[in-house]
């Protein structure tokens, strides 16, 4: 008689558990903010009801980065912001706004700018502003002032959400 053997167990974490465990693992170890990318095209900034969006260029790209590094460590899920809330940037902090209508007017952005920079005794200490949440995705607005070079090509800022 042929005999086809048993099966055992040869591990002690081995079964169908042990395969659970590394993918919720695996999903604790990504954050949401690790999954967010920004839409950075003027273009595509639909957050603002005057239907218009601007790109902010301002600073070194060193400096855009740190912000949107700071940015990262408090965003969390844009999902997660049930109105549009604009975020500023001001001395390695993060500010925020959240605007009152279904989109963000144009006005009350610059009022909430105006409020953070109060105060600002040089032009380091200003509030840029740096992100929009809308409609659960987020849109970068601050784009370093990147100098024109003759005979090269124009390379856009590609946020760190984006790389």
């Amino acid at each position: 008689m042929m005999r086809f053997g048993t099966w055992r167990r040869t591990a002690k974490n081995s079964g169908p558990f042990s395969l659970l465990g590394v993918c919720l693992a695996f999903a604790v170890a990504i954050s949401p903010a690790q999954a967010v990318t920004c839409v950075v095209k003027g273009g595509d900034f639909d957050f603002q009801s005057e239907g218009f969006g601007t790109v902010f260029g301002q600073g070194t790209q060193a400096n855009a980065d740190a912000a949107y590094r700071a940015l990262e460590k408090e965003l969390g899920d844009p999902a997660a912001y049930s109105r549009p809330t604009v975020f500023y940037a001001k001395a390695g902090t993060i500010s925020r706004y959240e605007c009152t209508g279904e989109k963000c007017s144009a006005r009350e952005m610059q009022m909430a700018w105006k409020s953070c920079s109060d105060g600002a005794k040089s032009v380091a200490e200003i509030c840029l502003p740096l992100a929009v949440v809308y409609n659960k995705r987020l849109y970068c607005v601050l784009q370093p002032n990147a100098p024109m070079e003759p005979g090269k090509p124009f390379a856009p800022y590609t946020p760190p959400f984006n790389r």
